[in-house]
């Protein structure tokens, strides 16, 4: 087993202290952060816009308490602000972004293609 580059947890930290409230984490934005330490020119993100569509398991989200619900809905748009925030602190890489949703990115180096 190896372990994270130490530079992927000091990145995630660095997000933490600067974004406080709107900082949440997860495997998506982890692999991120890990693919950024190869140093890649390019990054092709799939599934960004996971639980705001039916890619979710919608028999999932109805068995859920509504609490758990609106815990997981708050999350997704502070993932977003963790995402945006590692893309503003990373101007060397353009991020591909392969989504459904309609929010639009006011950040030069994404690339939005949609279904």
């Amino acid at each position: 087993m190896k372990y994270l580059p130490p530079e992927v947890s000091q990145k995630m930290n660095y997000i933490r202290n600067k974004i406080k409230k709107k900082f949440a984490f997860n495997t998506g934005l982890a692999s991120i952060l890990l693919a950024l330490s190869l140093k890649p020119k390019k990054i092709k993100i799939f599934g960004l816009d996971f639980y705001q569509t039916n890619y979710f398991n919608k028999p999932l989200r109805e068995n859920m308490s509504k609490k758990d619900e609106l815990i997981l809905t708050n999350s997704s748009f502070k993932y977003i602000s963790v995402f945006l925030e590692i893309v503003k602190n990373n101007k060397d890489v353009n991020f591909e972004i392969y989504k459904i949703l309609k929010k639009k990115f006011k950040l030069k180096k994404i690339k939005i293609f949609k279904k």
